[in-house]
């Protein structure tokens, strides 16, 4: 009975040392959110800015009704999306900035936008 208990024992404790890894639920707002600024870096690669502005401009709509509905982000957050959406609008609006450019700074809005959905905290 005693190597019995102690197989037990060493098998309860395996389980309880793995690492439990939670799947957090992606919000379905946010995961809009990341498909729009996703749709955005997909028209400027194509050389279609007018659809990109569009997009940037309807993502400001939907993200001011997220945070409307009480989603919290933090001053940090916000203000690093702001800006990231910001820099993308206005390239957008460039005649004069180069594609790749443009490039960059949608890619930049994304990668902030795709930032905000993991649960890693990376900003």
């Amino acid at each position: 009975m005693k190597p019995r208990k102690r197989i037990l024992l060493f098998l309860t404790l395996l389980l309880l040392l793995v690492p439990v890894v939670a799947n957090a639920a992606i919000e379905p707002s946010i995961k809009k959110l990341d498909d729009i600024s996703d749709q955005a870096l997909q028209m400027v690669k194509v050389y279609r800015y007018e659809d990109a502005e569009k997009l940037l401009t309807h993502f400001e709509t939907e993200f001011l009704k997220e945070t409307a509905k009480g989603h919290m982000y933090s001053m940090d957050e916000l203000r690093i999306v702001t800006t990231a959406h910001d820099e993308a609008l206005k390239a957008m609006n460039s005649s004069t900035m180069a594609h790749e450019e443009k490039i960059h700074k949608v890619t930049r809005f994304r990668l902030v936008v795709d930032a905000l959905q993991s649960i890693h905290q990376p900003l």
